[in-house]
Parts: structure tokens; sequence; C-alpha cells
């Protein structure tokens, strides 16, 4: 007669671990269903919107890229010639058009990082310099040509430009972003 309260005591807690067993499973397999579903509907979002960044980060290098080359003194006189200008003209033009270039790609600059964009930014200031350098003591009325070869010579005997410091600077940024 002893056994049938313990006989008892053993199916009340059997029943208690079985409801309990049934609660946490359902509870588990729930909470796995979710977990399962999020990343798949989250996930194509999340490499759309890497994909997009990633897009414009290589946009942006790519218009640095151009304005470096663009803003290049050899590439720049080949670029702006100065038939019909005097010298005062000239260096005015050449001036604008680093300036028109610039005001064109300052946006990408949210792409870049800042020792970078600096770097870009004194590529065009050691273009202007050059130009100025190279106009500097000359007659503002004397023919373009004069300037056109002095910004030539003065940019051959210097050796690496700022652009091409910029250049380079944007290869190593691509290759540290990248790999």
């Amino acid at each position: 007669m002893d056994l049938i309260p313990h006989l008892l005591d053993v199916l009340k807690f059997s029943i208690l671990a079985f409801v309990v067993y049934t609660i946490v499973k359902d509870v588990m397999k729930s909470y796995f269903e979710l977990r399962a579903q999020q990343p798949q509907s989250s996930a194509p979002v999340l490499t759309k919107t890497d994909d997009a960044v990633l897009q414009l980060r290589l946009q942006a290098y790519e218009r640095m890229v151009l304005y470096c080359e663009r803003i290049a003194p050899e590439n720049l006189l080949m670029r702006v010639r100065p038939e019909g200008l005097n010298v005062a003209e000239y260096k005015l033009t050449l001036m604008l058009n680093i300036r028109q270039e610039y005001e064109h790609n300052v946006t990408q600059q949210i792409y870049l990082s800042n020792q970078l964009w600096q770097i870009i930014k004194l590529a065009g200031e050691d273009t202007i310099g050059l130009i100025s350098l190279a106009a500097e003591g000359m007659d503002a009325k004397a023919d373009g040509r004069q300037l056109y070869d002095n910004i030539f010579n003065l940019s051959a005997q210097r050796g690496t430009s700022g652009s091409e410091k910029a250049l380079q600077a944007i290869r190593a940024e691509i290759a540290g972003f990248l790999g």
C-alpha cells in the first residue's frame, strides 16, 4: 500500500515534466523557425546595400583618378591650349579649369578617407602652385605659349607631381579597401 502514494507522486511529476517539456519544445521550435526566417529576409537587403555602397565608393575612386589625370600639368596643358591668350588669360584659364574639375568632384569626398581627400586637394593646389611659379616674373601681356612652355619645363624638372602622388595614394587606399 505504500507503493500507491509513491506511484501517484511519480505520475504527478511525470505529467508535470511532460507539460513543461511540451511547452519548452514549442517555444524553442517557434524561436528557431523565426530565427531561420530573419536572415533570409534581411540578408538580401544588407547585400544590396553593401553592393550599392561598394559601387559608389569605386565610382568615387574612379572619378578621383580621372580628376588627378585631368589636373596633371602635362594633361592639363594638352587639353587647355594657349592659342589666342596672353599669359594672364592663360594662367586664369588653367586655374579656372582646375577649380571646375574640383567643384565637379567635391562631393566624392564622402566616399574617401579624410587623408586621401587631403592628398587629392593638395594635388590640385600643387598644380596651381606650379602654374603660379611658371607665371612669376612674366609679362602679363606676353603670349600665353610662353607660359605653356614654362609650365611644361618646370613640370619636367620637378619629377613626381602632386597628381602622381595622389594617384599612388588612391591605388593604395583601393588595395586596402578591397583586399
